[in-house]
């Protein structure tokens, strides 16, 4: 018989159950929810390097809110916020078609356009 009791060992917790250690992951995963594609397109938007990240955070809380996802945490914000600006923009498909049209860019950038919306 296995014994369900968790008990922290160095700062994590530790389970003799399978059974216990998926319910506290399943926990886990509810406060430290991935943030999602339409969440991630809302912070390439909200995001300005004028704006604080604090800033930033507020106003992705408050559409995660209003749009009935998971707040994401500050933590998460700041890192997305941080490879943002370091990598800047993705370009549009709008973009990516001109440019298509335009012989600057070759056909497959609109397909690895698609590929990177996945």
């Amino acid at each position: 018989m296995q014994q369900t009791v968790a008990r922290r060992e160095g700062g994590t917790i530790r389970s003799r159950s399978p059974s216990s250690r998926r319910a506290i992951l399943g926990r886990w995963s509810r406060l430290h929810p991935r943030i999602g594609a339409t969440l991630l397109a809302a912070l390439e938007r909200i995001d300005d390097e004028a704006v604080p990240i604090a800033d930033v955070h507020r106003r992705l809380a408050a559409l995660a809110s209003a749009l009935g996802y998971a707040r994401p945490s500050y933590e998460q914000t700041r890192v997305l916020v941080h490879e943002h600006r370091r990598r800047g923009l993705a370009p549009t498909a709008g973009d990516v078609l001109l440019d298509v049209a335009l012989r600057t860019r070759p056909p497959q950038a609109l397909l690895d356009l698609i590929d990177y919306g996945k």
